[in-house]
């Protein structure tokens, strides 16, 4: 099968299962184990083993291989990561007895090659044991090609699920902070659940997914109809909340699920173009477009109308900035250098960015530090050097 008949067939299967459990819910956690343990043997095979193999392996490489409770059911493998980059994020899943050694192949090519990674491995078998997060499109392309090259790999790889675009055996996604697959499962589970409270459940299907996702698109994520009832879902609270702890606003993480939303549309359609998924990686680092999208989404949820206390904010703001960096000098070259159309210069903790890119501009602060920003920083008190 095509990965667009593994498609139909994905969907024809959850209408089967839907009317066997005509009482029941199909719910996010029964659709990401099924993408979970996709063209596997689901016997639960464990890695865990291997962990102090593979850290034994690349110790003194440039590859950092280390075990870490923050992810406890994954080892990790990084080499200078850009905590707050873009990744392209690839899939590799190979047969259990295989493991060990495309492991060792892949990461030692890696370090030769010291491709900038974010990466990790499972401690059990899955369709995505393997994910490899790479920063730069030129490492991408090259670790894609090794792993396609590569005898020993392509004769014992298995599949990626199907809703993932595939470049050979390696598939192929972006998400930022969120789980591509969590978010798969997240739209699946309210499109089940939606035919089923109207009853259309012989309506399940690959093409009436794609038009479902794409209204969904549409009314959450572009003109923001559904935007707030979007918001309210158990999940996507939980992610905001981890988007804001990590010093990303909200705007952060509904720009994140928009991206997903978007290659999910693409992957729907069966065919693995993968010019046109550059292109939705490139759209995702064009930060003139970001700031534009997340503009729009503050707008959305503010009211246009009502009063903005411009001195709060800056105020707020200054106050945080000093604590931060502790200096005001440092803190009025950030505000002069924002106003002189530095966006970046502004931090995004606690959304400071976006709020000022849309509230505050340079003629505003002119105004409120009557020209003479280091002066207004040093008058709300604190360190002066």
């Amino acid at each position: 099968m095509n990965r667009q008949e593994e498609l139909e067939y994905f969907f024809s299967y959850l209408k089967d299962l839907s009317y066997q459990n005509p009482d029941t819910y199909i719910t996010k956690n029964d659709i990401y184990g099924l993408l979970r343990t996709y063209d596997t043997d689901q016997e639960n095979v464990s890695y865990k083993e291997l962990f102090p193999y593979w850290i034994e392996n690349f110790k003194g490489s440039n590859i950092n291989c280390f075990h870490s409770m923050m992810q406890s059911r994954f080892l990790q493998f990084h080499n200078d990561p850009v905590y707050d980059a873009q990744y392209i994020k690839m899939y590799v899943s190979v047969k259990p007895e295989a493991m060990y050694e495309t492991v060792n192949q892949i990461f030692k090519f890696s370090s030769i090659n010291d491709i900038k990674m974010l990466s990790k491995v499972a401690d059990v078998d899955r369709s995505d044991e393997i994910v490899l997060r790479i920063e730069k499109e030129e490492d991408a392309a090259k670790l894609i090609n090794f792993i396609n090259s590569n005898e020993y790999i392509t004769s014992n790889a298995r599949l990626t699920n199907p809703f993932v675009q595939r470049a050979g055996i390696v598939g192929l996604a972006y998400d930022d902070m969120l789980s591509y697959n969590s978010t798969i499962a997240l739209f699946v589970e309210d499109y089940l659940k939606t035919k089923k409270e109207n009853n259309t459940l012989d309506t399940i299907s690959l093409s009436d997914f794609q038009e479902y996702i794409v209204i969904q698109n549409e009314n959450i994520f572009q003109n923001f109809s559904s935007l707030n009832d979007f918001m309210q879902n158990p999940e996507v609270r939980q992610n905001i909340a981890r988007f804001e702890y990590n010093g990303s606003s909200l705007d952060y993480a509904i720009e994140d699920y928009a991206n997903v939303a978007g290659l999910i549309i693409q992957s729907c359609k069966g065919s693995d173009d993968i010019g046109h998924f550059i292109e939705g990686f490139r759209h995702t680092k064009d930060e003139g477009a970001s700031y534009e999208y997340r503009s729009s989404v503050y707008r959305a949820l503010n009211r246009e109308d009502q009063m903005i206390d411009y001195k709060e904010i800056l105020d707020s703001y200054i106050r945080y900035a000093k604590e931060k960096y502790g200096s005001d000098k440092l803190v009025a070259l950030y505000l002069s250098d924002y106003a002189a159309g530095n966006q970046r210069a502004i931090t995004r903790d606690n959304g400071f960015r976006t709020t000022f890119v849309n509230n505050i501009s340079q003629d505003i602060i002119k105004e409120l530090t009557q020209d003479n920003v280091f002066g207004y920083v040093s008058s709300l008190g604190g360190d002066q050097r």
